[in-house]
């Protein structure tokens, strides 16, 4: 329910230094001393009720809370942590065993990183359960090799020993992986999560032990734009990890369909498709064990959905599903029939994308009440696609549509149409900005997206 008037007061030891951080309430506050202690008064008025929608990014995004710390800066968190681990990073000889094994004198500095990431996301289990020591303290290293298996911080530390092995700078890195709130926290130990950190080229790189075929150079989904603190002397600030998810620099699904038109209302088509980065990543964990029945069922709920009625799998290479660094390099072939439309002279066609934007219930609310995360509801990793479309002989587009380009705050779309010799060519480019969509942008965004939605499912015609 509205919460009419709401009032709170904290009592706190006479100059205890605070600092406060709100979420759908007024911060102002007042302040008074009585008997060496400051209390702190808040009254709001009017609180909005919770409303529980689908596909909310943050878990405390809907309630309203103040929060609070006595720290100053995030030098204390820290330096905290930098005494927790305290020598857990030193090697064993186990661990100097292990790294020289695999690391050769002539390696470039790189091809030792990959090596290294590579040989722990193959060899060391990840559990998201902690082992032996609590909830922040890591195993040393050696404990991890032996064992085989490690949480997050354990996975880190070993990853750090080994780079500081070979003489990599390296560090902790702790994150508050994107569940709770967007906004920037107020210094505490409210995180989640521990990656590495380590320089190469001059600047700071970031990657995540706890996938099993994510590349080196992209972290995943979960921390891409998260808030998180370098555990180094002297760091007092937290930052946002990059966003790796929605860059299409480290992440793309890149893929060149060629379509085939019957007379008969059938399509052909040849499909290739290059998934690199959190892409290949998220590709790669999804096939790993699956047996072919379930990879046939996956291909047809992933590919084409919306835009082919009866898409009929007719053979399929997925490539080097094992791999980790390079792309993933796949091969389809599908038949559809009835995809055409015949009426009168014309023959009526979509454009034949492997992916598309369509209406999604959850878009469709005229108001959204909390943060809206995309992620959830459709496929944002940023994608090309090349289609070329072979018609029939002797016939043609009616009318060549005009491109379409939409670049505004939430995403850049392109679409460009030309003839060909024997037929058409449709080149597409989608690239989102951001999983989150603020609920106060929500109806410029849902505008946006419905023009998106009607670009992407355009009809075209050929006659003779």
């Amino acid at each position: 329910a509205i919460i009419h008037k709401s009032k709170e007061k904290l009592l706190v030891d006479e100059g205890k230094y605070l600092q406060f951080l709100c979420n759908r309430v007024d911060c102002e506050y007042t302040k008074r001393t009585e008997r060496g202690k400051d209390i702190y008064t808040w009254e709001n008025t009017d609180i909005s009720k919770v409303e529980d929608e689908d596909a909310v990014l943050d878990g405390y995004d809907m309630y309203a809370w103040v929060m609070m710390s006595s720290l100053k800066d995030w030098t204390s968190v820290s330096d905290w942590y930098l005494d927790k681990t305290y020598r857990r990073l030193e090697p064993n000889y186990e661990v100097q065993t292990i790294t020289d094994s695999i690391i050769t004198p002539e390696m470039t500095e790189k091809e030792k990183i990959v090596t290294i990431y590579n040989y722990i996301t193959k060899e060391i289990n990840y559990s998201f359960v902690s082992f032996l020591q609590s909830n922040f303290i890591p195993k040393r290293p050696g404990a991890t090799c032996s064992a085989k298996i490690g949480d997050c911080k354990d996975v880190a530390s070993l990853m750090i020993s080994m780079l500081r092995h070979v003489g990599i700078e390296s560090y902790y890195v702790l994150v508050k992986t994107r569940n709770f709130i967007s906004a920037e926290p107020v210094p505490s130990l409210w995180f989640d999560h521990v990656i590495v950190g380590y320089m190469f080229e001059g600047k700071m790189h970031y990657m995540d032990l706890t996938t099993d075929f994510y590349p080196y150079y992209a972290v995943h989904e979960g921390d891409s734009d998260a808030w998180a603190l370098l555990i180094k002397e002297g760091s007092n600030e937290v930052f946002n990890l990059p966003n790796d998810h929605l860059d299409p620099n480290k992440s793309l699904f890149d893929v060149e369909v060629n379509a085939k038109f019957g007379l008969d209302r059938t399509v052909d088509l040849t499909v290739n498709t290059n998934s690199k980065g959190v892409v290949g990543g998220y590709m790669r964990e999804r096939l790993d064990g699956m047996t072919e029945e379930d990879r046939r069922k996956f291909i047809s709920q992933y590919f084409g959905e919306s835009v082919f009625e009866n898409l009929k799998i007719l053979d399929y290479n997925f490539g080097e599903i094992k791999g980790i660094t390079a792309p993933l390099e796949s091969k389809f072939e599908f038949k559809s029939e009835k995809f055409l439309d015949k009426i009168s002279r014309f023959y009526v066609f979509e454009i034949p994308y492997m992916r598309t934007i369509t209406r999604m219930t959850e878009l469709l609310p005229e108001k959204r009440y909390n943060n809206l995360d995309l992620h959830q509801v459709m496929d944002i990793y940023p994608n090309i696609q090349v289609v070329n479309i072979e018609m029939p002989e002797g016939y043609g587009l009616s009318e060549v549509p005009q491109s379409v380009k939409m670049n505004n705050d939430f995403f850049d779309y392109e679409v460009r149409y030309e003839s060909t010799p024997k037929g058409m060519k449709v080149y597409r480019k989608l690239n989102f900005k951001d999983r989150l969509v603020k609920a106060e942008d929500y109806a410029r965004f849902k505008e946006l997206y419905l023009q998106l939605v009607e670009a992407d499912s355009l009809k075209l015609a050929m006659e003779r």
